[in-house]
């Protein structure tokens, strides 16, 4: 008896998604998301990104909202995504695309809104935490490395037999 009423609610279930209208790549574009949400230290508010297409520049939108903790007051922080909130909620970090190139920023939250860019450079950073007493901020970012050393080989003396050429490797 069980099994039939599973197999009834299946068919049931698979009945009314066929009525519905196919998943197309255009209604994928109208979709809207929100990713990585942080709390406040003090518990009162979050800040979340809220992902979206931009069909006309045929490009995904990220940007930076926050909103209190009853799901009051939502208003926009202003383009980026990964925030984090320093230890005494003044401050929020995050990292936003510039010219195609990402920047670790840091917003005063105490009034003016002031953004600060923490790094420079063409290889933007990958990841950042904030210190526990919130005065520092470390972050990681690729580092291109040098072109490999060239070494030539002194020429070997008449009849010796001598090791070949260096090998180089890097990770």
């Amino acid at each position: 008896m069980k099994s039939g009423a599973v197999a009834l609610v299946i068919l049931l279930g698979v009945s009314s998604l066929s009525a519905q209208k196919p998943f197309t790549l255009d209604r994928y574009l109208d979709l809207e998301h929100v990713a990585d949400p942080t709390i406040a230290p003090n518990g009162k508010s979050v800040v979340f990104t809220r992902i979206r297409a931009n069909r006309i520049a045929d490009r995904w939108e990220v940007m930076l909202w926050q909103m209190d903790d009853d799901g009051k007051n939502l208003r926009q922080v202003g383009p980026g995504h990964h925030a984090a909130w320093s230890p005494n909620g003044r401050q929020l970090a995050y990292f936003a695309e510039v010219d195609g190139v990402t920047q670790l920023r840091v917003r005063d939250l105490d009034g003016g809104g002031r953004d600060r860019v923490m790094t420079s450079g063409t290889n933007g950073p990958r990841a950042f935490r904030w210190s526990p007493d919130g005065t520092q901020i470390a972050f990681t970012r690729l580092v291109p490395f040098a072109p490999p050393i060239s070494l030539a080989s002194p020429i070997a003396a008449e009849g010796g037999s001598w090791a070949g050429d260096p090998t180089i490797t890097t990770r």
